[in-house]
């Protein structure tokens, strides 16, 4: 069972025959993993400064008293900094808002401009059409008028010569 479980593949996990050296053994075939990896770390002991030693505790008060106040400088300029970025993002904010608003109005001012143009064209158009059209008609009427005076004026020719006997000669 143990030569069937070997040959089916290489990814199956292999004892080590020295399970007591953690340097040298293999865990799997072929992988560089070692069974001391897999081993809990010892833990170590808190190191503490050996400047301290010796020395009054005083001055180690003092000098975590320095590294406090140096510590709260840096957070106050930090804070002092990030107000002013923020102020800063807030004036941007604004600026961009009114940038936004100022973009829009002038887009409905060319919409309303462009509109009223497109009216007035139209207006326009339609006045020189209804010109046209009446001109139209004022010549048709003046045509007509001006045919009706040639053909009052023919008959008129036509009965003057009639009396005289001239027109009804078919030379």
């Amino acid at each position: 069972m143990d030569t069937q479980a070997n040959t089916e593949g290489e990814n199956n996990i292999q004892p080590s025959s020295d399970t007591n050296d953690k340097t040298t053994s293999t865990i799997w075939n072929r992988s560089g993993y070692t069974s001391g990896m897999f081993s809990k770390p010892r833990s170590k002991l808190l190191r503490t400064s050996r400047s301290s030693v010796g020395k009054p505790a005083s001055r180690n008060y003092d000098v975590q008293s320095k590294n406090l106040s140096k510590k709260k400088d840096v957070l106050e300029l930090q804070e002092q900094h990030f107000l002013k970025l923020s102020s800063n993002q807030e004036i941007e904010k604004a600026y961009l808002l009114a940038k936004i608003k100022r973009e829009e109005d002038l887009h409905e001012m060319d919409v309303a401009s462009r509109k009223a143009k497109d009216k007035r064209d139209a207006d326009i158009h339609l006045a020189e059409v209804t010109e046209r059209l009446i001109r139209k008609q004022r010549e048709k009427e003046l045509f007509d008028l001006a045919k009706q005076k040639l053909m009052l004026e023919v008959s008129i020719l036509k009965n003057d010569l009639g009396h005289l006997g001239i027109g009804n000669n078919n030379e």
